[in-house]
């Protein structure tokens, strides 16, 4: 229990960190404006339409795309991996708390604040998509009409018009508005970009602790999230065992072949397919962290 409470001592000094750190206000502060930037076409044309539209928008956003600048689920992996550019997190006090708590402890220090990290940037993606979505909202576990009438108009207007009027920036995945509901989608979007983070962050903890660098593991995460949209391009239209390649590719709920028998992820593989990453990107970072020394540079 020692080796925990020392590990927790060491996440929340990397939090606490956060405070003068300019970095993190920043990317935050970009993941704000770019979510206001994708979702903001909705909102205006329910406000002029007076239609109402679900607070569960990170379907939405974690949609697949084959064109990596228009996705925005590719530019929130990216800014989580800047969130952890300084690992494996060698600030100037970080030799004291080591030796003090020994390689265990920062085993686990270093493992709970990269899953903190990514709860922490889960949460704000979602706080943010459902703040935008306030003046128009609905509570029903419905889409709304907000989002229906781009798929297939209404009685006043096509859907060609109603795009025409208020273009959007990302089209909307029409399999899983026909068939799933916002509220099921919004979690299993939720619970998957999570795991996909941390699996992300533990790769580049991992690159970072055997380069010394933390160049190298943004390297090698950054060139994972990057594979995405090649993989999905590739995917179509037999080749869909390729998305398998790429946890980034397991959170977009349009991908599951609950929509199609060609799709080949499923919700059992994906459940399978993280906790195995996990287990195994645990296991080699415990064993480089036993082996690796530490150095500040200064």
């Amino acid at each position: 229990m020692e080796i925990f409470r020392s590990g927790i001592q060491i996440t929340v000094i990397n939090v606490h960190r956060w405070k003068k750190d300019y970095r993190i206000w920043l990317i935050l502060s970009f993941t704000a404006v770019l979510l206001i930037n994708y979702m903001m076409p909705y909102i205006e044309y329910c406000m002029y339409s007076g239609n109402k539209i679900t607070f569960c928008l990170l379907p939405l956003i974690y949609k697949p795309s084959e064109v990596s600048i228009r996705a925005p689920k590719m530019l929130l992996h990216i800014g989580f991996l800047l969130l952890l550019c300084d690992a494996p997190f060698l600030h100037e006090t970080a030799p004291y708390m080591f030796l003090r708590s020994g390689r265990k402890a920062r085993f686990v220090g270093e493992v709970l604040y990269v899953l903190w990290t990514a709860l922490f940037y889960m949460f704000f993606i979602t706080l943010v998509s459902i703040i935008i979505t306030l003046p128009v909202a609905t509570l029903e576990n419905d889409w709304g009409n907000g989002i229906t009438d781009y798929l297939y108009g209404n009685e006043n207007y096509t859907a060609k018009q109603i795009l025409d009027m208020f273009p959007l920036k990302l089209a909307i995945p029409a399999g899983p508005i026909m068939f799933f509901y916002p509220f099921a989608c919004e979690l299993y979007t939720f619970l998957t970009g999570l795991g996909c983070m941390f699996i992300l962050g533990l790769i580049l903890l991992l690159a970072s602790l055997i380069a010394g660098r933390a160049e190298s593991g943004l390297a090698v995460a950054g060139g994972i999230v990057l594979l995405d949209p090649i993989l999905t391009w590739r995917a179509s239209p037999n080749k869909y065992y390729l998305q398998a390649f790429s946890p980034v590719c397991w959170t977009s709920i349009a991908n599951l072949n609950l929509l199609s028998p060609y799709y080949f992820i499923s919700i059992p593989f994906v459940v399978a397919a993280e906790t195995v990453s996990i287990v195994i990107l645990l296991i080699l970072i415990y064993i480089v962290n036993k082996k690796s020394t530490i150095e500040i540079k200064v």
